[in-house]
């Protein structure tokens, strides 16, 4: 699997404070990767340093497995903090200034509003656009160089619905569609979670923990804990009655490993054996739990 990013012991001191202490990041083609932390954590750091904009106090940063850094850059788009726009010119005018100051396609310019969603704004100046329109230039901005690394540092912060989810259908679309890999930094769990591959937990500088959306599935299961008179008997009732679920017997309790089933049906089937509830209770923790603890 290729890498796009790698990054050793990356660490960022000002003075006395380390922003960013020693983490060691892998981001492959084709995630959407998920950076987590509350604000001041150390992502936005993180960022300026993989772009560029700021210098590793020590570590190390590898792009597209070892190309040139200088060189791999060119091929990464970015939104970092606000994006830079000319507010009384139009979305087809900031992105031909922008063309002309790094010398890239403007033919390319209307196919890339259509992208995000502004080939129809027409004359309208910027000033007069939502920030959720506001956000989405800016991405587009960021796609000038057809990159195939995006980098968005809270891209969402501050918009309402609507324009969060306009901005998460485009996140989805580049990644389907023209197979753009993401870091995407944000504080807003929900929202990460309806479209990262992968995550990245940072707390206080410190990257905690990496792991998969299928891990986080796993250690966010749902289930149902039950203590009956004949636990046996129980543990046999329910695994004839729901084949298709992972019922496992753990010290004096029985672990259902499902919580998509009505409790008063899971007890009838139990009584109906010969096996009376003492106790029944739902566990397991929500992904915006689990991320929480580590944060």
């Amino acid at each position: 699997m290729t890498q796009i990013l790698k990054t050793e012991n990356l660490t960022k001191t000002y003075g006395q404070k380390t922003v960013v202490n020693g983490v060691s990041m892998t981001i492959n083609k084709g995630d959407i990767y998920g950076f987590i932390g509350v604000n001041g954590a150390g992502k936005t750091s993180f960022m300026k340093m993989i772009l560029g904009i700021t210098f590793p106090t020590s570590g190390s940063i590898e792009l597209f497995e070892g190309e040139n850094i200088l060189e791999a850059r060119r091929k990464i788009g970015s939104l970092v903090e606000t994006p830079s726009l000319y507010l009384n010119l139009s979305a087809k005018e900031n992105l031909k200034n922008y063309c002309v100051e790094f010398g890239f396609d403007t033919n390319q310019i209307d196919g890339i509003l259509q992208l995000v969603g502004l080939g129809d704004t027409g004359k309208m100046i910027v000033k007069k656009f939502s920030l959720g329109m506001k956000q989405r230039l800016g991405i587009a901005v960021a796609l000038l160089n057809d990159p195939e690394f995006l980098v968005l540092d809270e891209p969402v912060n501050g918009l309402d619905p609507k324009g969060i989810k306009e901005i998460r259908e485009l996140v989805i679309r580049l990644n389907q569609e023209k197979g753009v890999t993401f870091l995407i930094s944000s504080h807003l769990l929900d929202e990460l979670g309806k479209i990262a591959t992968r995550y990245g937990i940072i707390s206080k500088g410190v990257l905690v923990e990496e792991l998969t959306l299928h891990e986080l599935e796993e250690k966010c299961v749902k289930s149902v804990t039950i203590k009956t008179t004949e636990n046996e008997k129980a543990l046999e009732a329910l695994r004839n009655a729901y084949p298709d679920v992972e019922i496992k017997l753990n010290d004096d309790h029985i672990v259902f490993m499902s919580s998509d089933y009505e409790v008063a049906d899971l007890s009838k089937t139990m009584s109906e054996n010969g096996a009376y509830v003492v106790e029944i209770r739902l566990t397991g923790t929500t992904q915006e739990d689990y991320f929480i603890e580590r944060m």
